[in-house]
């Protein structure tokens, strides 16, 4: 315990303390909803979807930037000031970038392709739970049946 305590006053910067937090706990959240998709927890798939299609946009502008990744990145950038694309090489880890009035000068779009192929297929995945529910549900009929025995 000391021994953490003494690393934290070393630390100097507040903010990289609070960001490695929160970093973390994107990847802690994003395995717990892997996992209870693999459990098979009915509304796994719509929250894996919402957390996979967050990743999809990367965008950069002199006035604002956002990108977000947790586990795999892969992305096609759209260069808008030079009317060009690229692919940034794959990466793993987890990195989470919103910024306001410190962006890059080149502005740029991109989509991360692994996020994009992870959204199409809890999409897909949550739509199937959604078919598989109807179809397990039996037919309701209207008014009294009657006995005949």
């Amino acid at each position: 315990m000391l021994g953490t305590v003494n690393q934290l006053q070393s630390i100097s910067d507040l903010g990289t303390i609070v960001s490695s937090i929160l970093l973390a706990c994107l990847g802690i959240l994003g395995i717990v909803l892997g996992v209870r998709w693999l459990e098979g927890v009915k509304r796994s798939p719509t929250s894996c979807l919402v957390f996979w299609a967050a990743q999809i946009p990367v965008l950069s502008s002199p006035n604002a930037s956002y990108a977000f990744f947790c586990g795999a990145d892969f992305n096609l950038d759209i260069l808008l000031g030079q009317w060009g694309t690229t692919f940034t090489g794959p990466q793993l880890g987890i990195t989470f970038i919103a910024q306001l009035d410190k962006a890059s000068p080149t502005p740029f779009f991109g989509l991360n392709m692994v996020a994009l192929a992870a959204t199409l297929f809890f999409f897909r995945s949550r739509n199937q739970d959604t078919l598989e529910h109807f179809k397990s549900e039996e037919p309701q009929t209207c008014g009294r049946q009657s006995d005949e025995a």
